[in-house]
């Protein structure tokens, strides 16, 4: 069995301080292979190629996010390579989008992408011409319908901040909670294999968070100096999962008071 859960308590303490769906909205979640968790030998062995999500799902309620999320724990040849090969669990995370998703916004661009291909294939079919690679996209309708819940955010109750940065340098991080602090923000802390996310929540957000990320960057660079760092607003919004094992780091998360 895929080992992906460490903690269910703590999965469900993270699912619910999700925003709560609306009558058209969804939860999304995926999981990824890393190759930057393999070695040089490894890669060659798996030959993952590009990250790549997989396994993506949607959830209609809390209760049913953490069941699908289960399901991911099934048997270790339900997930291969393009070579045939196991995907191994040093490399697996599990992501999941921090807004709802809307339905509407969903079928809107699928319906668009649809269409676009079914008129290729009507034209093709008409001049004689190969009709392969517009019919494999199509085929694939359920993994395009999924990558466009991905993008169709809804609820945005969280801002998030990823500090990639060395797992000894929390105090910049800290800093950065100290800040959010000294304005009556509530933020969450999202402990990740290379780093953190910090969730802020919108609700009480009353200034410009963007010149306290510069700060942060401003001291990791008097703090680091050259070595490789990166502290930005995270835009495509998915993180990995609290309670579950990211590349076998126990990912966990707590409310910073």
């Amino acid at each position: 069995m895929n080992e992906l859960i460490y903690d269910a308590n703590h999965l469900k303490e993270f699912i619910n301080i999700l925003p709560d769906l609306g009558d058209l909205d969804v939860y999304f979640v995926s999981l990824s292979c890393r190759n930057k968790y393999l070695t040089e030998e490894e890669r060659a062995i798996y030959e993952l190629g590009r990250t790549e999500m997989f396994g993506q799902q949607i959830a209609r309620s809390k209760d049913k996010l953490y069941r699908n999320i289960r399901r991911y724990e099934s048997h270790p040849e339900a997930y291969t390579t393009k070579n045939g090969s196991v995907i191994p669990n040093k490399a697996m995370v599990c992501y999941l989008n921090i807004d709802t998703s809307s339905s509407l916004k969903a079928y809107k661009e699928f319906s668009g992408k649809i269409n676009e291909n079914m008129i290729e294939l009507a034209h093709k079919a008409m001049l004689g011409q190969s009709i392969k690679e517009t019919a494999k996209y199509l085929n694939k309708l359920d993994k395009t319908l999924m990558d466009c819940y991905q993008r169709a955010a809804e609820t945005k109750k969280f801002i998030d901040i990823d500090f990639d940065i060395p797992k000894d340098k929390f105090g910049i991080v800290q800093g950065f909670l100290n800040e959010m602090k000294s304005h009556g923000v509530t933020c969450y802390v999202i402990d990740t294999h290379g780093g953190w996310h910090v969730l802020i929540d919108r609700e009480f957000l009353k200034f410009n968070y963007n010149k306290s990320v510069e700060a942060a960057n401003i001291i990791a660079k008097e703090i680091l100096g050259d070595a490789k760092f990166e502290i930005v607003v995270n835009n495509n919004r998915m993180v990995p999962v609290p309670g579950t094992l990211q590349a076998g780091h126990p990912v966990k998360f707590w409310k910073f008071e």
